[in-house]
């Protein structure tokens, strides 16, 4: 897991130029991470870790978050957003159920914390995606 500080031009230390990662970027007052599509493994009830990294120390985050999926299985899909080892967010999508447009959330990330976003599909193997960005605040 990267830890990331202010400073540097352009994109920081552990960022990823192309943005698809687990990471956060920051680039000048903008953050974002983005997982790209994942196709998570089979295995019935199994939490999966999509984006994990640690919040810079002296700002905090104001943003959005989203997140979709493609099912190619039934099965019921929850994600979950933890601050600090918190559950913060946690969002079921019953079996049967689809996501026509990605489902948005309003976040408030405070500095210096270790934020996670899991997922669990119960059943079989799907496609899923994350998405944070926001404006970093000192």
């Amino acid at each position: 897991m990267p830890i990331i500080g202010g400073g540097g031009a352009g994109n920081v230390a552990g960022s990823n130029p192309a943005g698809v990662g687990s990471n956060l970027n920051i680039i000048g007052n903008h953050a974002y991470a983005y997982t790209g599509l994942i196709t998570s493994p089979a295995g019935a009830s199994t939490q999966h870790t999509a984006l994990k990294f640690k919040t810079p120390v002296n700002t905090y985050i104001v943003g959005y978050g989203n997140w979709g999926y493609a099912a190619a299985t039934s099965s019921d899909l929850t994600a979950i957003i933890e601050i600090n080892g918190e559950v913060i967010f946690r969002e079921v999508v019953p079996d049967g159920d689809s996501i026509d447009s990605p489902i948005f959330w309003p976040i408030i990330l405070p500095p210096d914390s270790i934020i996670e976003i899991k997922y669990i599909f119960d059943n079989g193997s799907d496609n899923i995606w994350f998405a944070l960005t926001g404006e970093v605040y000192a």
